[in-house]
């Protein structure tokens, strides 16, 4: 899933440039860098995916804290889901709730 996205392929390309630029020497075995580049990568995707969850988490809250506002408004009365319905928070956090459990599964918790 993560391979779906253009930016995360940056970030792979980038680290593993990175990683063999610092550590491509005459002195040690390709067998060596691989595996320890596999390691490497490791642990950056780990990063990547719960710093992707943690944004996720934290605009999942903005948007409930926004339809907690929308809803503790006056002008909101009988015809309150109508204006639910299209408002942006209610869609955005709709889109964000489908893909969560898609898009967690490559968290700590899991």
């Amino acid at each position: 899933l993560l391979l779906t996205y253009s930016s995360f392929k940056k970030f792979i390309a980038d680290q593993i440039d990175f990683f063999l630029e610092t550590n491509s020497t005459s002195d040690v075995s390709n067998t060596t860098i691989w595996e320890s580049l596999k390691a490497y990568l490791r642990g950056q995707i780990i990063s990547y995916a719960a710093h992707k969850k943690k944004e996720r988490s934290k605009r999942s809250t903005e948007l409930i804290q926004q339809i907690a506002d929308i809803d503790k408004r006056p002008d909101v009365g009988d015809h309150g889901n109508c204006i639910k319905s299209t408002s942006f928070p209610y869609l955005s956090l709709k889109l964000c709730l489908a893909y969560w459990p898609k898009l967690s599964q490559f968290g700590p918790d899991h």
